[in-house]
């Protein structure tokens, strides 16, 4: 029995949105612009920005970053589910989705990078910054084979979708934990607040 690659997709998202954004896609190109690479460190901050500022800051972004999770989520159920829908029907829907979802994140990078970092927080910045570059580049692949309908690599970026969420998740969370926040708060709302 063959696992339906799409349904596998919507399983993998919910790994995604550890730190739980959206501008069409360019008409010239179905592709969204790539944002620029991540150096793997911020520069030093030129004021005192507070964390109650850098968690506002940041809120939205990763509120609109899960938004394109679950809508992608829900796009992967719909294409699996809708009646008398062909399999290049499902994959176009899909496709569509994927660019949508990619695009979020490449706002969500190129927005994150104008965000100043407090002190405190600058390694979980980086590592923000540095895991939406990986999962970015997987949806990237994912796309590209959806383009070129090839389902088995896309059920092998889905895998490998997989692990690097997880992945972001666990440095995410170690980073909050190490700074002294608490991470149920941080994955449940996107804000920074001090453990109790």
């Amino acid at each position: 029995m063959r696992r339906n690659p799409f349904l596998v997709a919507s399983v993998v998202l919910f790994a995604v949105g550890c730190g739980k954004s959206e501008t069409p896609t360019p008409a010239a190109s179905n592709t969204p612009p790539k944002a620029a690479p991540s150096t793997g460190t911020t520069p030093a901050p030129e004021s005192g920005v507070t964390v109650v500022e850098y968690s506002a800051r940041i809120k939205p972004l990763l509120d609109a970053r899960d938004t394109a999770v679950k809508e992608l989520g829900e796009t992967l159920q719909g294409a699996t589910t809708t009646p008398g829908a062909t399999q290049e029907q499902a994959l176009e829907t899909v496709t569509a989705a994927y660019e949508k979802y990619l695009a979020a994140f490449t706002v969500f990078a190129t927005e994150l990078q104008k965000v100043e970092p407090a002190p405190e927080v600058r390694k979980l910045h980086d590592v923000l910054l540095r895991g939406n570059e990986r999962v970015m580049e997987n949806a990237d692949a994912q796309v590209g084979a959806l383009k070129s309908k090839s389902l088995e690599e896309f059920s092998r970026l889905q895998q490998e979708a997989s692990l690097v969420a997880q992945e972001y998740a666990k440095e995410v969370e170690s980073e909050v934990n190490a700074a002294g926040f608490d991470w149920t708060k941080f994955k449940a709302t996107n804000q920074l607040e001090k453990k109790a």
